[in-house]
């Protein structure tokens, strides 16, 4: 607001007449004065408005331990800067939680914002060391560490606290924790189980004997029921015989129960000879006996001079006996 004291009339730039004026923007304004006595005064005035200072740090933030935030806000040219550390650069770089401000002057206009930047610590996870377990055995996989509202996200894709690995790989998982990452990494190997068989259950003949064996590669390990250590062994016996295969450090078994044969004894008797009218039965006491007349019995009756003979299928293989009767005239 400009004045001048009361002489007598007034005309302002403006046009105005009165005792002062209000003007809001820039200029120059001149003023004249009727002094009496035909004596005119005037002033003038440089009138200048600055243009008001904006300045923007963005929004509270969040950031991890290691990472650093620069702030460097929009500023008119030729403005001078304060910031609450005490530089006067246009920019700062911030690593530790706190409030920062800054003070931007252009014109005698002020210019002012704040920011508060918190650090978080990143989550430190472990899912363990590295494991080799055999084939078939469970593999738990935990996120462990300290969260307070902790994400996951494994390499499989789950989002769970913990997995469980069912084959051979690298398995990493990801935890966020107030928006920081950790990570962590374990290698699983699940070694091949052997895989033992000695084939069906059987029987052993008298006077015969039979190789047990499991074929198993390189470096396998054998133990027998019986003590043996070797990969096979020679059984002339009845009973249950158990390998046990050790492949680098996995192992499995397998059972066989081997029956004796049996060797039942055919005997028809010595050749004979009969009186004509004289009758002879051949008796073996098996039902499953085949006789040369083709008869499938336990006995048959004699009444023609013949060899006769019988055969019986059994465990051990094929049997027979034979006798001659001749009849007297």
């Amino acid at each position: 607001t400009c004045a001048l004291p009361i002489l007598g009339r007034y005309l302002w730039s403006t046009t105005d007449t009165t005792f002062s004026i209000t003007r809001a923007a820039s200029g120059v304004y001149w003023v004249q004065t009727d002094a009496g006595a035909c004596r005119i005064k005037s002033d003038t005035v440089h009138v200048n408005y600055a243009t008001s200072v904006n300045v923007n740090l963005g929004n509270d933030t969040i950031m991890c331990v290691g990472n650093s935030l620069t702030l460097a806000p929009s500023l008119p040219v030729g403005a001078s800067v304060l910031w609450s550390t005490g530089a006067t650069t246009p920019f700062i770089n911030v690593t530790s939680t706190g409030t920062y401000w800054i003070k931007v002057t252009l014109g005698g206009c002020i210019g002012f914002d704040t920011i508060h930047v918190t650090i978080n610590p990143k989550p430190t996870v472990n899912v363990g060391p590295d494991v080799t377990v055999c084939l078939g055995t469970p593999v738990s996989l935990q996120a462990s560490g300290t969260f307070t509202s902790p994400t996951y996200l494994w390499s499989d894709g789950s989002t769970s606290s913990g997995i469980n690995a069912t084959t051979t790989g690298t398995y990493w998982v990801v935890v966020t924790d107030g928006g920081c990452t950790g990570t962590d990494t374990t290698r699983v190997n699940f070694k091949p189980m052997p895989e033992v068989s000695l084939g069906r259950d059987t029987i052993i003949c008298p006077g015969n004997s039979l190789v047990l064996s499991s074929h198993q590669p390189a470096g396998a390990k054998f133990v027998w029921n019986t003590g043996s250590t070797d990969s096979s062994i020679v059984v002339t016996a009845a009973g249950t015989y158990t390998l046990t295969v050790d492949l680098n450090g996995c192992t499995a078994n397998a059972s066989i129960n081997v029956a004796q044969g049996t060797a039942e004894h055919l005997d028809l008797g010595p050749d004979t000879t009969l009186c004509i009218g004289d009758e002879l039965i051949l008796n073996v006491n098996n039902n499953q006996a085949v006789w040369s007349t083709g008869y499938v019995g336990a006995a048959i009756k004699v009444a023609y001079p013949k060899t006769y003979w019988v055969m019986l299928h059994e465990q051990c293989g094929i049997i027979m006996d034979s006798i001659t009767v001749d009849f007297r005239i």
